[in-house]
């Protein structure tokens, strides 16, 4: 079977070497383009500009926290606690879901054979919501705002402009979802049913649904403290102090393991295409995953407006959901591994973002079996620092896969490759600083660190935390290095002269975005795609395949 049929009538008007309008226009194009792949990129470039700068917030907050017992880089436990929430909201909004988010505009419409993505004006606008949100919550964060402090002395119109900022954040990285699972929903070739959707393009649908449900959720808490907080006197949800608690299920397990579910659809692509197999067990490798969305939804355990929740390890559904997401992560895993020792002699030297695509999908899945801890009532680590290194694992693990996908797709979305040196160094770097930053705040938890850190001041803590509190400070400037070293690749790729002709598959993928051009044309493909009969459309005619992705016999 080819994957390109015969030109038509309507792609012999769209010519394989026909470059993107907007690629020299200037300006103007840039801020008027509904080109998928200028988005998508455009997405990824900023996201992980704003890495650069809050992954460097939680190396300083490290610093602070090296000495528990005083506050000597911050003025106040006010300014230290807006640096703290910086870091989280700056992770999750700023960094992780829009590097994820631009990875798939770019690519999804590419992985379903689609001429372009879904609602391409929305997608648009949904990126320049995001870009001005961003901008507007890190000068509310650096204005003494942020989203309050626990003693109510900062400026209560730039927490207000944080919080309206962060809503308009939001709802950008929402049209942007909206427009990806739409693509894959309704923009599929013949015979590219649900089940033989790519992993990636499939974990934006399940991720997608999850972020968006519990994105209502959040904007419901945000518009809430806004109008509080605005009124004549501030009664409950607008007071400063209580501001952050409304919103901190954000930032926890189990939602935020809903925001690293894509790293396992980065993993099975580049996995599968390392090692030159169809993953066998398609279907249940789908259905772990989808199984994620729905036991990652984590809105309904807020401790602000629940009082049965104030205990969540009391609660059966909260830690069932714990186990099962944990036992689901696992699954997964088992089944990644199976591929790579089914095939390790076809792997031969692992490419960058193979090291990278395998380390985060690690570290994802020890945040989940971390969570197991935090939930079983006895160990009492709620409200420790065994927090903060479940968030670590996901969100850190997630942004390793994230990075992982860009060197994977540069050469589609960049026409180039990025340097595999660098990158390898760069995955190896992310991989023992997210260990050495993760790794010391579960321990601590169990001698009985606080979460939030600040509550430590005025506290003599053991030495033992002490120093692993040295050991995470550590492993955060190892984390802001590496990633800082992956940003700078990529700057200097796209600096460097296109001329070079690059292979439209360097990699020897399985999917639909490597059957055409390296970077695609308008249109993405010159001719229509043939009917898909598998999940690896691009070895078929290599061996036939059935319905779950295995070879047929």
């Amino acid at each position: 079977m080819t994957t390109i049929e015969a030109p038509t009538e309507t792609h012999e008007a769209i010519s394989p070497d026909a470059s993107t309008p907007d690629a020299d226009d200037g300006l103007l194009s840039l801020l008027t383009t509904t080109d998928h792949k200028m988005l998508g990129m455009m997405y990824v470039r900023l996201s992980m500009l704003f890495g650069v700068a809050i992954l460097g917030i939680g190396a300083v907050v490290g610093i602070e926290r090296s000495q528990p017992d005083s506050i000597d880089l911050f003025g106040s436990v006010d300014q230290f606690f807006q640096a703290w929430t910086a870091y989280r909201v700056g992770l999750v909004f700023l960094v992780v879901v829009p590097l994820f988010l631009g990875l798939a505009t770019a690519i999804v419409p590419l992985q379903v054979g689609s001429p372009a993505i879904a609602f391409p004006r929305a997608a648009a606008l949904g990126f320049w919501c995001w870009t001005l949100g961003a901008g507007i919550v890190l000068a509310g964060f650096a204005i003494d705002g942020g989203v309050g402090t626990p003693f109510d002395r900062s400026d209560s119109e730039a927490v207000a402009l944080t919080l309206a900022a962060l809503v308009l954040t939001v709802i950008g990285l929402g049209l942007s979802t909206v427009c990806v699972v739409t693509t894959v929903i309704a923009l599929r070739p013949e015979g590219m049913y649900l089940d033989r959707v790519p992993v990636f393009a499939w974990s934006m649908v399940i991720a997608g649904v999850t972020w968006l449900v519990a994105f209502g959720v959040f904007i419901g808490n945000l518009v809430l403290a806004y109008v509080d907080l605005r009124g004549r006197a501030p009664v409950l949800y607008g007071q400063e102090q209580n501001i952050f608690g409304q919103i901190q299920w954000m930032f926890a397990a189990p939602q935020v393991l809903a925001f690293a579910i894509p790293a396992f659809g980065i993993a099975g692509d580049a996995i599968a295409t390392s090692t030159n197999q169809r993953q066998p067990r398609y279907g249940v490798l789908l259905g772990g995953i989808g199984a994620l969305g729905v036991l990652t939804f984590g809105a309904w355990a807020q401790r602000a407006f629940q009082p049965s929740n104030q205990n969540l390890t009391e609660n059966g559904v909260y830690v069932a959901q714990g186990i099962l997401t944990a036992l689901a992560m696992l699954v997964i895993l088992g089944g990644f591994a199976s591929a790579i020792v089914g095939s390790i002699r076809n792997i031969g030297r692992p490419n960058a973002w193979f090291i990278g695509a395998v380390a985060g999908l690690l570290m994802v899945t020890i945040a989940g079996d971390a969570n197991v801890l935090r939930v079983i009532e006895p160990l009492d680590l709620i409200d420790t620092s065994a927090e903060t290194s479940v968030m670590n694992y996901a969100l850190i693990g997630a942004l390793i896969a994230g990075v992982a996908g860009v060197y994977y797709w540069a050469p589609k979305f960049l026409g180039r490759k990025l340097s595999g040196g660098v990158g390898s160094l760069a995955m190896l770097g992310l991989l023992g600083g997210t260990i050495a930053l993760a790794l010391p705040d579960l321990i601590s938890g169990f001698l009985g660190e606080g979460q939030p850190e600040f509550v430590l001041l005025g506290y003599e803590p053991e030495s033992s935390v002490e120093s692993l509190n040295v050991i995470a400070m550590i492993g955060a400037f190892v984390v802001a290095g590496a990633f800082a070293l992956a940003f700078l690749d990529m700057l200097a790729a796209s600096a460097r002269s296109s001329e070079v002709d690059l292979a439209d598959d360097p990699w020897g993928g399985q999917t639909l975005e490597w059957a055409t051009t390296s970077p695609p044309p308008l249109g993405n493909f010159a001719a229509p795609v043939a009917t898909v009969r598998s999940p690896q459309p691009l070895l078929d005619d290599e061996a036939p395949a059935t319905d779950d992705g295995t070879e047929a016999n």
